[in-house]
């Protein structure tokens, strides 16, 4: 069993955010993320770092961190911009043995008392009126297709704080994609990202290209568009022909053939869409 003791405010030094960065931790506290350090380094930088909640579990003589990695870990490397005038709160704990740790670890964080990746994105994006027009789920899916390829990771260690914060430098993307991703085989993240990339590369032949798409306007059966229309449908599972649903392609697959029917389009060819997982990513033409 384990109890709450108090919450004790210690005014934030460099010595306290030392210990706290060094303190033996949980076992099974997660491993640091580069993306959470760096979006936290960002904060610090730019003056927006408060005071941390930080978190100490006793068990006997030994004391054990259990929530505060990250920002402690930063505040030690501040070089020069450590924050004046702030606390740290650290809640106290006490259990009976370390069988306690995972119970009391589970506080922290959890799913049913955190805004969701909706409410983030949505929050940051109502600070531009010129979104307000735009769905919710088209913001937060066009800034999962611009982290994606942005990273071009799967498993991408980017927070949902740091995807919600995308919509700040992508607004005319957002309003640009919106009507495309209105449509189901357009609105899945690969097919998201390569839109921002090929919208980076030339709005104009972008937005003919994947009107095309979802269309399927083009007289030309063989067509790239028509091809990656064909392509997404089947991917979306909503073709009634069971025999020709695709396999279960990964992002990064689906994001590739996207890209291949795209330069096949920009060069006024066709394209097999053959994908290997071993290949480099395909440059934008």
């Amino acid at each position: 069993m384990f109890k709450y003791l108090r919450t004790e405010a210690k005014p934030l030094s460099p010595q306290l955010a030392n210990e706290f960065a060094t303190m033996t931790h949980f076992d099974g506290e997660r491993p640091l993320k580069t993306a959470r350090l760096e979006y936290l380094r960002k904060e610090l930088e730019e003056g927006r770092f408060y005071s941390p909640r930080w978190a100490i579990a006793r068990i006997g003589v030994k004391t054990f961190r259990m929530n505060g990695q990250h920002s402690s870990s930063v505040l030690t490397t501040s070089n020069g911009v450590f924050p004046a005038g702030l606390h740290a709160f650290i809640d106290v704990f006490e259990g009976d043995s370390e069988a306690d740790l995972p119970d009391i670890f589970a506080l922290f964080d959890r799913p049913e008392s955190n805004r969701t990746g909706t409410d983030r994105v949505i929050a940051n994006a109502r600070v531009h009126p010129e979104l307000n027009d735009v769905s919710s789920h088209n913001v937060r899916d066009a800034c999962a297709g611009i982290a994606f390829a942005l990273t071009q990771d799967e498993k991408s260690d980017l927070s949902v704080e740091d995807r919600a914060k995308l919509v700040h430098d992508h607004i005319d993307f957002v309003l640009w994609v919106s009507p495309f991703i209105s449509c189901s085989r357009l609105r899945r993240t690969p097919a998201v990202a390569a839109l921002f990339k090929t919208f980076e590369k030339d709005q104009g032949a972008a937005h003919q290209f994947w009107d095309l798409v979802q269309q399927e306007s083009h007289t030309d059966q063989n067509n790239p568009t028509r091809w990656l229309a064909r392509l997404l449908l089947q991917i979306s599972g909503r073709t009634k022909k069971v025999e020709s649903r695709s396999k279960n392609w990964s992002t990064r697959a689906i994001y590739v053939k996207c890209l291949l029917a795209w330069n096949a389009w920009r060069r006024g060819t066709v394209t097999d869409g053959k994908y290997h997982a071993s290949s480099a990513i395909p440059k934008v033409l």
